[in-house]
């Protein structure tokens, strides 16, 4: 997981174009420009889901796509990935869906009654944004080192929406009321030191 973290890092630091490559941290954006920016990002990524236009998940930052083609390269990244098959058009519609994955699986998280153990807890936080982040590397990648204006545009609008979204995970109260159940749990207790840390 740190090492994933960690690698994802890496790619966001090396990305041409960005506040962070330039070394400027997130915050050094003034929250109007910020609030302008990402309004335009989901505008701009809502229009390419004519489908659901104007139309939000509750709590949402993002339009998600009614329809996501099946062939779509991002959806489902595997090895060896198919960095000749993925181009500016997949970035917007893949990233809408994995955002609606990823939702409802926080969702799914948050709710969920059963008594809490390391796979519906830990696990469940991991499986969260799981494919969205592996198409993000992906992402991010190809930005940094095969990039186009077009890419270089889908990528500007995708990357504040994923932010957004990923900053709602450490600060659910229901996620952390989740850890702290199973935390206090036999089963925490009796981990292996790696999951140990995990937690």
């Amino acid at each position: 997981f740190a090492e994933r973290r960690d690698a994802k890092q890496v790619a966001e630091a090396a990305r041409h174009g960005t506040r962070e490559a330039a070394g400027r941290p997130h915050g050094s954006m003034g929250q109007g420009a910020a609030r302008a920016k990402f309004g335009r990002s989901r505008r701009a990524l809502a229009a390419t889901c004519p489908g659901r236009h104007g139309e939000r998940r509750a709590g949402s930052h993002v339009l998600g796509c009614a329809v996501v083609p099946a062939d779509n390269p991002l959806l489902d990244i595997e090895h060896p990935i198919p960095f000749h098959a993925i181009d500016a058009a997949h970035v917007r519609p893949a990233v809408a869906a994995l955002l609606d994955d990823a939702r409802a699986r926080l969702v799914a998280l948050e709710s969920d009654a059963a008594p809490r153990d390391f796979d519906n807890t830990l696990g469940a936080v991991e499986r969260i944004g799981d494919r969205l982040d592996r198409a993000m590397a992906v992402i991010s990648h190809l930005e940094s080192v095969a990039t186009t204006p077009a890419f270089r545009e889908a990528y500007n609008e995708v990357q504040p929406l994923v932010s957004a979204f990923s900053s709602t995970i450490p600060t659910s109260t229901a996620v952390w009321r989740a850890i702290e159940s199973f935390g206090a749990s036999a089963e925490a207790r009796a981990l292996d030191p790696v999951r140990a840390r995990f937690l």
